[in-house]
């Protein structure tokens, strides 16, 4: 991975900056399938194993420009990932003179793509008193394809911001009280999965926030308090299902959208 940070003062009335990463990821998993060896399932031969290298790149772009009271940025991000995995194995029981073997490869392609906009503007509304906002808004697109015959490329446009003021209470004292509004992208789930549960929506999260932030004895003491209070629409949760009724064995878990949270 390597990263490049560009900084321009004097760029007009301010500032620009510049900065770019990237990363590659060449992944390993493998195990052993069975947990075992063959002399603890002698005379029965139960040898499996899944084998799985995953390439991943990506590279981000972000350009900002910011004056005294103002901030303004582009933000890019493009993720790259393949897989290929491999389950092989065979079973063979003595006792019932039964067989079964395993030669399964599978392989897939992700590609990602986010692009946003951002802004903040802070300013002092008087000696003691300051606001504080900002906005950011983002377009992710995905392609998802594997070797099984899937296909899938959702996309989401999504955005968060955030709104607060702060005031001097004292020479060392400082309240506050914020309003944000964070957010998470959709997405798909992969293998055996009911087609209702197939895909599922971003989901946001507000929180409303005050508190107090003071210092104490000259500095040599930090008091910090807040109360907060947060609430999910379209809440991303874990849930699990049965493929097939009165088989407990049959089950599955999938991502899916609850109301709230």
């Amino acid at each position: 991975g390597a990263s490049l940070r560009l900084d321009w003062s004097d760029v007009g009335p301010g500032e620009l900056t510049l900065i770019t990463a990237l990363a590659s990821s060449d992944i390993e998993f493998s195990f052993d399938a069975d947990w075992g060896n063959d002399d603890s399932w002698a005379p029965v031969l139960y040898d499996y194993v899944s084998l799985s290298d995953r390439q991943r790149d990506t590279v981000s772009q972000e350009l900002r420009y910011s004056t005294d009271h103002w901030l303004f940025g582009v933000y890019a991000l493009r993720l790259d990932e393949s897989l290929a995995t491999l389950s092989r194995g065979e079973y063979y029981d003595p006792g019932y003179d039964f067989a079964d073997s395993l030669d399964y490869p599978f392989d897939s392609e992700y590609e990602s793509t986010n692009l946003a906009l951002f802004t903040q503007y802070d300013t002092e509304l008087d000696a003691k008193t300051r606001l504080a906002a900002g906005m950011r808004v983002e377009r992710r697109t995905t392609d998802y394809r594997d070797t099984d015959g899937f296909t899938a490329g959702p996309s989401d446009t999504i955005w968060g911001g955030e709104i607060s003021i702060s005031h001097d209470i004292g020479g060392d004292a400082m309240g506050f009280v914020a309003l944000s509004r964070g957010f998470k992208a959709g997405g798909f789930n992969l293998g055996i999965v009911p087609d209702q549960w197939r895909f599922f929506e971003d989901e946001a999260m507000w929180t409303l926030e005050s508190g107090v932030k003071s210092t104490l004895g000259g500095g040599a003491l930090t008091l910090n308090a807040s109360l907060f209070h947060s609430w999910r629409e379209d809440q991303q949760a874990r849930a699990s299902f049965q493929l097939v009724p009165n088989d407990p064995a049959s089950f599955g878990f999938a991502t899916i959208n609850i109301d709230g949270g």
